[in-house]
């Protein structure tokens, strides 16, 4: 009994392992764009406001902490 368990636990699905290798990747490489979009979003904003001379009044707008990731 102990040897089908051990072999049962000990097999490894290959095509399992590269699939789960793959979704991790894709994982961090879609965090790095939406801190990339976060960025661009905070300094297209901030452009905004100063340009229009409200960068005062939204100052406390752009000090919020992004949401989780």
């Amino acid at each position: 009994m102990a040897k089908a368990l051990l072999g049962h636990v000990a097999a490894v699905d290959h095509r399992m392992v590269s699939e789960m290798r793959r979704l991790k990747q894709r994982v961090v490489d879609l965090e790095a764009y939406v801190s990339r979009l976060e960025d661009e979003n905070a300094a297209l904003a901030a452009s905004k406001y100063s340009s229009t001379g409200l960068d005062s009044e939204f100052s406390e707008l752009e000090r919020e902490p992004a949401l989780s990731r």
